[in-house]
């Protein structure tokens, strides 16, 4: 994913009305490890939390195209060159990790504007199992 470098492996996006639930916090930056690019993690930069662990979707899925709504195609409009990432939550065992293909992030990487979306596709499911065991 290419994104505004702040540094090699630094990116700031920003969420004009925050993601639902911690609205108050509208910029983070992307860490991305060296030996997995896929996986980051999208921490605020106004606190140490919230920090969520977000995945590239084409690691692992060929055919991922959320559809956006109107409302949202307006936010980002017609120009945009738009990154997807998966909100992913990885319990203790690491085969019931599962990623939310229904309301990815959404960012513009010419502008870094960002927004969690609800994507049409009906589907998508909330809890997608990444691994089969």
């Amino acid at each position: 994913i290419e994104l505004l470098k702040v540094n090699d492996m630094t990116f700031i996006i920003h969420f004009k009305d925050g993601i639902p639930g911690f609205e108050k916090f509208k910029d983070y930056v992307l860490l991305q490890e060296d030996d997995v690019p896929f996986i980051m993690t999208m921490q605020s930069i106004d606190a140490d939390i919230p920090s969520f662990v977000v995945i590239d979707p084409s690691a692992f899925m060929d055919n991922y195209a959320p559809e956006l709504s109107d409302m949202d195609k307006e936010f980002f409009g017609n120009d945009a060159d738009l990154k997807f990432l998966l909100m992913t939550i990885i319990p203790k065992d690491m085969n019931e990790t599962v990623v939310n293909l229904k309301a990815p992030i959404v960012i513009d990487a010419k502008t870094n504007k960002a927004k969690q979306i609800i994507a049409e596709n009906r589907d998508y499911p909330i809890r997608y199992k990444l691994f089969n065991s």
